[in-house]
């Protein structure tokens, strides 16, 4: 994993689910405390039971989710489940494998959690929980 050095734009935050809802000056502070990365083909982002405090989202390329049973799915940055967080439950419930060279935002939580009121929280939880 790399850091680019570069913040992420306000246009690229309010694509992303919940902080799409914020208001610019709010993402414009956030934008300022968060870099993008980038990651090449078979890199780990996040190891399967990981208990690390960020939230992941998918900028570029294409990344596997693995279970613990070996189902697994893709998601491309172009796909709507590229919005919501990747990997948002701890411990992680999947591996995350990149399929190709990705670009991505990786968000300590205490940061997340300064920017966005906790009830928005819920829908950060959408992908995993319905796949129970």
């Amino acid at each position: 994993m790399t850091k680019e050095n570069a913040h992420p734009s306000v246009a690229i935050l309010k694509t992303l689910q919940p902080l799409k809802d914020l208001d610019s000056l709010t993402l414009e502070s956030l934008s300022r405390e968060i870099e993008i990365y980038s990651a090449p083909r078979n890199s780990t982002l996040v190891a399967l039971d990981s208990d690390e405090q960020t939230t992941l989202f998918l900028l570029e390329g294409e990344i596997q989710l693995i279970a613990r049973d070996g189902n697994s799915f893709l998601i491309n940055a172009k796909d709507a489940a590229a919005r919501q967080p990747i990997c948002q439950l701890r411990p992680t419930r999947y591996h995350c494998q990149t399929v190709s060279r990705v670009r991505y935002l990786r968000i300590e939580n205490d940061i997340f959690d300064r920017f966005l009121p906790f009830e928005n929280h819920s829908s950060l939880f959408d992908q995993e929980s319905l796949e129970s």
